[in-house]
């Protein structure tokens, strides 16, 4: 590179970083947000960049650009290693090592934002060595008879509503749970809309992660469900594009907007402790709406479908994401059995 050029790209590299000084950090924190497509990964990404930041005392744009790169990256690695869990007498042994990695991808993204659009020097994340982690899935599944357990329980409450409204609330909870079992993803659910629907061809269209379209076969009893749901509904005047709508809403009034994830959430962790005491489900298990999805691979592998059927429904890229979600036991599922028949 000629020294004109030099020059050239070094003035343009100062009235980039002159441009990033002039904003505020908030500006420029949403400002990278927005290239996010992902409602939960901006959530995600902007406390974990502004928790960086607090714990650096850096207040402002003007005293993050006069930091030498040297240093932050410095910081970088003090704060990521704050967060690292391990064992008392082996500390190579790192229990959250998932964390650790979201929280420096969640920054490397934001100074990579910086280098590309502000001539910031360089991404000073780079020197971090992302952990390794486990190739399966933490998430722990359900056994046949719990999933069962949870959809009678559901299905009693709705027979035993006394109210329109408790039984319409009631069978929108057993819908919730029928979804889940498909295996989507809660915020899938949350945003199902009724003209997703293709009722000649008994399927629904899911937008979903990565801002996928996927096409889910609605097998008999659900769509039995959802005709009478949506009747249901509209006898009651509760009138949505959203297949899950608020049927209460205190603070705005609104029932036309959909349900949020945190409701489902909430949902599956309030009718899973109420089984736990029951005795119907393991009180050791923790269950999110996601081991639903854990359960359901485990259930698709049990029934002997490929794993290009169960990509068809989990949407999975690869075969390889199916064995991450195979939470069966390998001294279970092993192919040492076979030597049984050769020793009689």
């Amino acid at each position: 590179m000629s020294k004109d050029s030099k020059a050239i790209l070094n003035a343009q590299n100062q009235t980039d970083l002159q441009r990033l000084t002039n904003k505020s950090f908030a500006e420029l924190i949403q400002e990278f947000l927005i290239t996010k497509k992902s409602s939960q990964t901006q959530k995600a990404y902007k406390k974990d960049i502004e928790t960086f930041f607090a714990a650096l005392q850096i207040t402002s744009v003007g005293e993050l650009a006069a930091l030498p790169v040297h240093e932050i990256s410095k910081q970088v690695i003090w704060y990521i290693e704050s967060y690292k869990k391990t064992e008392a007498h082996r500390v190579d042994r790192v229990h959250n090592p998932r964390t650790l990695n979201r929280k420096a991808y969640a920054l490397s993204s934001f100074f990579e934002y910086l280098v590309a659009n502000y001539g910031y020097p360089r991404n000073p994340v780079k020197v971090y060595t992302p952990y390794s982690t486990p190739d399966k899935t933490s998430t722990q599944d359900l056994e046949k008879e719990e999933v069962e357990a949870i959809w009678s329980y559901v299905k009693e409450q709705m027979s035993m509503a006394k109210s329109d409204y408790k039984k319409l609330s009631s069978f929108q909870q057993l819908l919730i749970f029928g979804f889940l079992m498909l295996s989507l993803r809660r915020n899938e659910i949350a945003h199902l809309r009724w003209d997703d629907r293709d009722k000649a061809k008994n399927f629904i269209t899911v937008y979903g992660k990565w801002q996928k379209y996927k096409y889910l076969p609605l097998n008999f009893k659900i769509q039995e469900y959802l005709e009478e749901f949506e009747r249901n509904k509209r006898i009651q005047w509760f009138i949505s594009p959203y297949i899950f709508s608020p049927l209460r809403n205190n603070s705005t009034w609104d029932t036309t907007k959909p349900i949020s994830g945190t409701y489902i959430f909430n949902l599956v962790k309030k009718v899973v402790m109420k089984l736990q005491i029951a005795g119907k489900i393991e009180d050791e298990k923790n269950i999110t709406p996601h081991s639903f999805r854990t359960t359901f691979v485990k259930m698709a592998l049990d029934s002997g479908k490929t794993d290009i059927e169960i990509m068809n429904t989990t949407w999975h890229s690869t075969s390889q994401m199916v064995k991450y979600y195979d939470s069966r036991s390998p001294l279970e599922v092993n192919a040492a059995s076979v030597v049984d028949e050769l020793l009689g």
